[in-house]
């Protein structure tokens, strides 16, 4: 038993003395949150909107900068006839402009850049056959705000752009010779500019300061 009590106290010091050596490096930063968010994806194909939900933490390096590290699923009905599912995991970088300070009923604007990788697969409703998948990547940039319910609790609302890179998918609805929607899944290599306004609402609370 004491040994093990030992080893603990050991191992508590060496963490603080690498916790002060970090902060001197970073300084400002160390905060860690966890989040719950939702997603809502406008002007997508055909102008249909997409909603979903996800999760999220972040880590924050500087007094300035956060990072946040996210994961989310977006599921958009076209015309009721096929339904297209995305997922996204990523990452952003977080410029606090004004305020930095956590103080409870401020408001802490940001701008907000970043990269992730997409999954999405888009599929007729009556013909699961009919079925198409790609997979890419994408960058965003936009803006954020987050309200500090308190001094560990924030209400967040980010907006972005977000451009997909490499291969595309899209699907068009038309009528067969019987006279029923269906579903034509267009695939394409040619990166360009299209994209979708992603907005963001999440929770988020902090759960410690890693080094201070």
């Amino acid at each position: 038993m004491q040994k093990l009590v030992i080893i603990i106290a050991m191992a508590l010091v060496g963490y603080q003395a690498q916790a002060q050596k970090t902060s001197k490096i970073f300084p400002g930063g160390g905060d860690f949150e966890l989040g719950m968010r939702t997603s809502v994806s406008f002007f997508n194909d055909a102008g249909y909107i997409g909603q979903g939900y996800g999760g999220q933490f972040r880590l924050r390096l500087l007094k300035r900068l956060n990072t946040e590290w996210y994961a989310d699923i977006l599921a958009t009905d076209v015309g009721g006839v096929a339904t297209r599912k995305d997922m996204h995991v990523g990452w952003s970088v977080m410029f606090y402009m004004f305020n930095t300070e956590r103080v409870k009923g401020k408001f802490t604007p940001y701008i907000i850049a970043g990269h992730c990788f997409d999954s999405g697969r888009l599929f007729e409703n009556r013909n699961h056959s009919n079925t198409g998948t790609v997979n890419s990547s994408a960058v965003q940039m936009g803006l954020g705000t987050s309200y500090n319910i308190s001094d560990n609790f924030d209400l967040t609302l980010t907006c972005q752009y977000m451009n997909h890179l490499g291969g595309h998918m899209h699907g068009e609805l038309y009528k067969d010779e019987e006279g029923f929607d269906r579903l034509l899944i267009e695939k394409s290599s040619k990166t360009d500019f299209d994209g979708h306004l992603l907005v963001n609402l999440s929770l988020n609370v902090k759960l410690f300061d890693l080094w201070n």
